[in-house]
């Protein structure tokens, strides 16, 4: 699996990711930040930006329709223009995704054609956003190609991470091809049977919803449901990265997270001062209280992957 390091600023909810091998950058920044007729000025200097000036940039948000659109695009000229040049009245912009190499080596005009080209007709095929692009230029080399076919999962696994979700559902896939119907397997989605917890329909679908983000993240980390809570490992290890701990009486979940907080650099997460059973580095907590919260703990599970590798490096465990 691929990891990433991530900083989250609860100031301004900017997200910056690196791959592990330091080839790739990746930035969400909320899309006020960059429309100049926003009535919130934020200072140029005070924008957080890639170093790259090749970038290629999606944008998110709803239509008048509540549907959820996306519109992918380019730039030889950084942030500083392109993602504020498009309009659509009919969409409410509400984040920019930034695709980028950390040098300036790497990304090139046909790379990020090429990108922005995969990119589209993978927000296509999904099915799940509106794809605002209607055209894009695509005259690259063999090299250029390969390159993008080569980046593209490392990316949709990214895009995936800050909140937009372009891989097809399996349903679709299975459509596209005719089976023998004795070949034919119906697709079961499996969760973790909680009927024992005896939860709220809300609080449920949520732990229903964290373990397909976990999924989404690593499919080895495994969920467990033990007593009253239900946490993630991986199997044969004794560490817990996370633990899901229902507070029916507040309607919210009590998650202790791998790590201290300021690994996590988010004010979401505070120090957890509790009972000592949860391990020796769970030493964070985080309060989930709707669903919206389930998109801060997609950020935080992966960085508590992220602290698992780094204090059992440090500690030798």
């Amino acid at each position: 699996m691929t990891a990433f390091n991530v900083i989250y600023s609860a100031d301004d909810r900017t997200l910056e990711m690196m791959d592990s091998s330091g080839a790739y950058y990746f930035l969400r920044i909320p899309y006020y930040i960059l429309d100049p007729k926003d009535e919130r000025k934020i200072p140029k200097d005070k924008i957080k930006k890639p170093s790259n000036k090749f970038i290629v940039y999606l944008l998110s948000g709803k239509d008048k329709l509540g549907q959820d659109c996306l519109y992918v695009g380019t730039s030889k000229k950084n942030i500083d223009n392109r993602p504020v040049e498009h309009e659509d009245k009919d969409v409410d912009w509400k984040e920019c995704y930034v695709i980028t190499s950390v040098s300036d080596k790497v990304m090139s005009l046909g790379r990020i054609l090429c990108l922005e080209d995969m990119l589209k007709h993978r927000i296509q095929d999904s099915g799940k956003y509106i794809c605002k692009t209607f055209r894009t230029e695509k005259e690259t080399t063999d090299d250029e190609d390969s390159y993008c076919e080569e980046a593209l999962p490392k990316i949709i696994m990214a895009l995936d991470i800050m909140g937009v979700n372009i891989t097809r559902d399996t349903n679709n896939i299975l459509n596209d091809y005719s089976f023998e119907p004795s070949t034919i397997k119906p697709v079961v989605e499996k969760h973790t049977d909680i009927s024992s917890l005896k939860l709220p329909m809300d609080m449920e679908e949520w732990l229903i919803t964290a373990e397909k983000i976990v999924a989404s993240v690593d499919p080895e980390l495994k969920p467990n449901l033990a007593g009253n809570y239900v946490s993630f490992k991986y199997d044969g290890v004794s560490s817990t990265l996370a633990y899901f701990i229902p507070l029916r009486n507040e309607k919210q979940y009590r998650v202790i997270l791998y790590g201290y907080p300021e690994d996590f650099a988010d004010k979401k997460v505070t120090l957890w001062e509790g009972s000592t059973n949860y391990g020796k580095y769970n030493k964070s907590v985080f309060l989930i209280k709707n669903a919206d919260d389930l998109g801060y703990f997609r950020i935080f599970i992966q960085k508590a992957i992220i602290n698992k590798a780094k204090y059992r490096q440090k500690n030798k465990l």
